[in-house]
């Protein structure tokens, strides 16, 4: 779901290749292990589409994942999400109370 953009083909190259699927984190998603999975995705991200998360939460509903907890940043970016590291700021809040509920 990510536009192919100059740094993600810098990264991973064409989408056609091994390590593009290896950098894509769907392509691990498997029943065998239905471990705790807490998602946080920014709203207004412009790295990865809010669709992109969307879609990766609907397959592992599908593959019938039940410890799954999906937060979307409602107006925040990117670097919201990667401020999980500073208490105050929601990410971090969020984080924390799910690692305090699965504890």
């Amino acid at each position: 779901g990510m536009w192919h953009s100059p740094t993600l083909w810098w990264l991973v190259g064409k989408r056609e290749s091994q390590l593009f699927k290896k950098a894509n984190p769907i392509e691990y998603l498997d029943k065998k292990e239905d471990l705790p999975m807490l998602v946080v995705h920014p709203e207004k991200d412009g790295m990865v589409p809010l669709r992109s998360t969307q879609t990766f939460i609907e397959k592992a509903e599908t593959l019938g994942f039940e410890q799954l907890e999906f937060h979307i940043l409602e107006e925040m970016t990117h670097m919201d999400a990667a401020s999980w590291c500073f208490r105050g700021h929601l990410s971090h809040e969020i984080i924390v109370k799910w690692l305090k509920k699965i504890q």
